[in-house]
């Protein structure tokens, strides 16, 4: 089994979101992706892209893996060195809502 990942999302984003409505984000468009982290890299992940938002206007959606119809693939952060703990889950499709298992507030 492939371990549960996350995405950092504007709380606004997902609270419009349709209840049956894949989610997108506008790194899909542009990248070709939507960046995810492990549960080891959330905190990191926020603190070097978050620095500065009130963490009241974000949530985090668990995944599981499992359930994506989307291809989830490890890639490398750019500029970062090759190793498991350097390598991030990208999803290269929208999220199906039966994937996201959960919601909750960014941590502060």
């Amino acid at each position: 089994m492939t371990e549960t990942v996350f995405h950092v999302s504007p709380r606004a984003r997902w609270l419009h979101l349709g209840p049956d409505e894949p989610y997108t984000d506008p790194s899909l468009g542009t990248q070709g992706f939507i960046h995810c982290s492990t549960a080891d890299q959330l905190g990191p992940t926020l603190a070097a892209h978050f620095s500065g938002i009130d963490r009241a206007h974000l949530v985090v959606l668990e995944i599981d893996p499992g359930r994506l119809s989307a291809p989830l693939r490890w890639e490398p952060a750019p500029g970062a060195a090759e190793g498991r703990d350097q390598m991030f889950p990208h999803v290269y499709g929208p999220i199906d809502r039966v994937a996201i298992v959960s919601s909750r507030p960014a941590p502060g």
